[in-house]
């Protein structure tokens, strides 16, 4: 809201919707995925044609919806319980829950909390909030744009159900999957050819998404490893796992977690 609508005393002049573009990596883009689908719904509750407002530095200003959103291996399930998080642990330094589970660490003032708690992230209650784990939102009509790019990390589930949502709902989304490419790997391994091409295809969908929004239409790639090839993939039919299993998966999970048939959310790795 301050990029919006500075106060009258700020250096700069308020920015317009259509100049920002929410961006991050890994849990940061579960950050931005949180709060699109935080506005979305603001923007649902309104009648038609109207956009939801609030009290701003003693004004009311309206809520718009940003240029578009660009994601980096984003963590949008903190269950961290699809197929790829065991299936794809070969190509990531992310360790998964089964190597995880088996670690131990003495109890300090922190932890264990009391009352319990799961997980460090959020309440047991919560794991499944689509705010929480925006691979739970099952609605994203009327959303901009949005970037997905992941490497064959253990997210990478995550990433694909997610944009075969999108893509399926109608929004224009751009999806890159780099063949044998660990979480991140663009930041972790700079000098990688493929690393420069996936800032690249970042960047490029950013400045189009606010020069050229109806340029972007909703378009998959998978880059070979070896050749950095694009070969053109159905973004809408990217993994066999409806939404419906996900979320199943998912609140499966959840019920280890709350149950204690599952180490408790300190044994995971945050990302």
């Amino acid at each position: 809201m301050s990029l919006l609508y500075p106060p009258d005393d700020a250096y700069h002049a308020g920015v317009p919707p259509e100049k920002i573009v929410f961006g991050g990596d890994s849990a940061g883009g579960n950050l931005s995925t949180a709060l699109l689908q935080f506005l979305l719904q603001l923007h649902r509750s309104c009648a038609p044609n109207e956009l939801p407002s609030v009290s701003w530095n003693n004004k009311i200003c309206t809520i718009p919806l940003p240029a578009g959103v660009a994601l980096f291996s984003p963590w949008l399930d903190v269950t961290r319980s699809l197929p790829s998080i065991e299936g794809n642990v070969i190509y990531d330094y992310l360790p998964p829950p089964s190597i995880t589970e088996k670690s131990t660490f003495p109890p300090d003032f922190v932890w264990p909390t009391d009352p319990p708690r799961v997980d460090l992230f959020c309440e047991g209650s919560a794991l499944c909030h689509p705010l929480v784990s925006p691979l739970a939102a099952m609605s994203w009509e009327n959303s901009p744009p949005i970037f997905v790019v992941s490497g064959d990390e253990t997210l990478a589930d995550e990433a694909s159900v997610f944009a075969q949502r999108l893509a399926r709902q109608g929004v224009k989304v751009v999806w890159d999957r780099f063949e044998a490419m660990p979480h991140c790997f663009a930041m972790v391994l700079e000098g990688l050819e493929g690393s420069r091409m996936c800032f690249t295809d970042y960047t490029d969908f950013c400045k189009r998404v606010m020069q050229s929004p109806g340029s972007i239409n909703i378009e998959g790639y998978f880059i070979s490893a070896k050749t950095l090839a694009k070969k053109h993939v159905d973004v809408e039919n990217l993994v066999d796992i409806s939404d419906q299993e996900a979320l199943d998966i998912m609140r499966a999970a959840q019920k280890r977690r709350i149950t204690g048939k599952e180490r408790e959310g300190k044994a995971l790795p945050m990302l």
